[in-house]
């Protein structure tokens, strides 16, 4: 089962209806859940270790100008 990133609807009726199709398959939204947090670590590098390299290194340029 191919997991969109995006869900469209015309109407608060059907946005409705998708939400609660949604919200009664766990296994649904384990998936998307992962497949979020995998985007976030890997595309987006925001783990913890990377944002703090970040922020140290830009203390670090500082310090050096």
């Amino acid at each position: 089962m191919k997991i969109k990133k995006l869900s469209f609807f015309k109407n608060a009726n059907e946005c409705y209806k998708k939400c609660n199709s949604l919200l009664s398959d766990i296994r649904k939204i384990n998936k998307i859940a992962y497949k979020g947090h995998i985007k976030v670590i890997k595309i987006l590098k925001a783990d913890n270790e990377t944002i703090l390299r970040k922020i140290v290194r830009k203390v670090f340029d500082k310090k050096n100008k």
